[in-house]
């Protein structure tokens, strides 16, 4: 149970705490199961805290200090950690579904059996960080450094591992990794580190995948029907780079800032096939579903769909 000296401090912002901090040196701040959902605590000074068991949901933590911090089984769904110092935290169990951990930095973090569906570990440093049986379906490690990390048994269905640094990473249980996007070079580091079962990724060339670039992104559907975006990223896994090949009417199915898998309908091009990360508001899936009810792949769309749901909940 959390401190409640300590809580109180905290509530009143970053700036206070990190005052605080400075001044008791000695003491190792308590928050275990605390409840801190939706609360603003960028840049704030929490290494070595006890966060245990916490409620970060939907919390700014971006640039935080949470090195050497305890968030076992912590609740992070959705939380801001953009550029945090994760060093040496330890995150066993803990829920990051849908965390964005862009350039974040968790060399030698403990993410055993952590629940990363959907997070956003983009150039992210994982040097050393143990991710043994942790959940990465749909999760984004792009260009993130996974040198000597512990990828053991962990699920990586559907990620995309395009640029990930894998030299000399731990498998000592395979990896699940259907569907899983990289490069041939993360296919060889993986070969090299003993993976088997490789048959199964979806190899993209780097002579046509590009870079991840923010665009605006402003969809229609069939009756020319708005549905709203946010500022987005759009990659495009297979196919020429060209965000303007986004058409102004389509069909997608899925939302909630997930990797959404996207029918080749969706760009001007039917063979190119995409995955967006998009926040797009969901539209009618019975309708979506009886425009495309002699579709082969519609099954498997609305399988992925249902799982998008699963980690809302």
């Amino acid at each position: 149970m959390a401190n409640q000296e300590h809580l109180a401090i905290l509530n009143q912002g970053a700036d206070k705490w990190n005052e605080w901090r400075r001044e008791h040196t000695d003491v190792q701040p308590d928050l275990s199961l605390a409840n801190l959902r939706k609360t603003l605590l960028n840049y704030a000074d929490l290494h070595s805290a006890d966060l245990s068991g916490a409620d970060l949901r939907e919390a700014d933590l971006n640039e935080a200090d949470l090195s050497r911090a305890n968030l076992n089984m912590a609740n992070l769904k959705k939380t801001e950690l953009i550029r945090a110092d994760l060093r040496f935290a330890s995150l066993d169990s803990a829920d990051l579904t849908g965390a964005t951990l862009y350039k974040a930095d968790l060399r030698e973090a403990d993410l055993q059996k952590a629940e990363l569906y959907g997070a956003d570990l983009g150039a992210a440093i994982l040097n050393k960080a143990i991710l043994s049986e942790a959940q990465l379906m749909g999760a984004c490690l792009r260009n993130a450094n996974l040198t000597r990390a512990d990828l053991s048994g962990a699920d990586l269905t559907k990620a995309d591992l395009s640029g990930a640094d894998l030299t000399e990473v731990k498998l000592n249980q395979q990896p699940l990794l259907r569907g899983t996007y990289m490069f041939a070079a993360q296919r060889d580091e993986l070969l090299k580190s003993g993976a088997i079962g490789l048959e199964d990724i979806e190899l993209v060339s780097t002579d046509t995948f590009p870079s991840t670039s923010n665009i605006n992104v402003s969809l229609t559907d069939e009756n020319d029907r708005s549905i709203e975006t946010s500022e987005s990223n759009f990659t495009i896994m297979q196919g020429e780079t060209d965000s303007n090949r986004i058409p102004e009417s389509s069909y997608t199915l899925g939302a909630n800032g997930r990797n959404i898998l996207m029918k080749p309908s969706v760009l001007v091009d039917p063979s190119v096939t995409g995955i967006a990360l998009l926040e797009l508001a969901r539209i009618g899936e019975e309708e979506f579903a009886e425009e495309h009810k002699e579709d082969e792949e519609l099954e498997e769309l609305i399988d992925h769909n249902d799982l998008w749901n699963e980690w809302e909940e």
